[in-house]
């Protein structure tokens, strides 16, 4: 669960046309990151917690960093910009990525941003389609709480082409989007590159976000 306060750098009666929106929140860690699953092992399967990275949760609080902006470029067209940033300030959950390791997986800061133009294509009807590009990933060096050198962390960054619509009716919106990977760098982590080593881990070929917003 996640609570996030957003405002507009600029007033929104005065600056229709343009805009750039700061928020600031927390994250805390209420999805489970112990959820077991089948571990294969030489003599025989037992029940282990899932990899991190099918988790509900990671385990930890976090601070959450995110900012946006529009701008009109025609009556019909806009362009947007969005970037958010989690930082971890835990360094290692209390779950051991293999058994009896006594190694643990991290807990890492998330990022993603997206570039992209929106345009009106049936005004009367609130049908606005979108296209652009999207970036997520994990990175190497944690902002805060550190442990990036002993801990296991699924350092990386996709790219993805990001179609998407919306559609207004009233004062309700549905939005749709459907990411597509176009991209992937599976960087080593510093554990890894202590080690000599690459976890392996897979990556969706395309993501589906929906969403409705209900104005009062």
């Amino acid at each position: 669960m996640s609570l996030l306060g957003e405002a507009w750098i600029l007033q929104p009666r005065t600056h229709a046309r343009g805009n750039v929106a700061v928020g600031l929140g927390v994250k805390a860690p209420t999805g489970s990151h112990t959820i077991e699953s089948k571990f294969y092992t030489a003599a025989g399967p037992i029940e282990f917690p899932a990899e991190q990275t099918i988790q509900p949760g990671d385990g930890g609080w976090a601070i959450l960093l995110q900012a946006q902006g529009f701008r009109q470029v025609t009556e019909r067209a806009h362009l947007y910009a969005f970037g958010s940033y989690m930082a971890s300030p835990k360094a290692r959950t209390d779950t051991e990525w293999r058994p009896n390791t006594g190694e643990y997986w991290s807990v890492p800061d998330v990022y993603s941003a997206r570039l992209g133009g929106a345009f009106s294509v049936w005004p009367d009807q609130g049908l606005t389609v979108s296209l652009g590009g999207r970036v997520d990933g994990i990175p190497v060096h944690d902002l805060l709480g550190g442990g990036d050198e002993y801990t296991i962390k699924r350092s990386a960054y996709v790219a993805f082409a990001d179609p998407g619509m919306s559609l207004t009716r009233g004062r309700g919106t549905l939005t749709v989007s459907v990411p597509y990977r176009v991209m992937v760098d599976r960087q080593k982590s510093l554990y890894e590159q202590r080690t000599n080593g690459l976890n392996a881990g897979g990556f969706a070929r395309y993501l589906v976000f929906a969403s409705y917003s209900h104005r009062l």
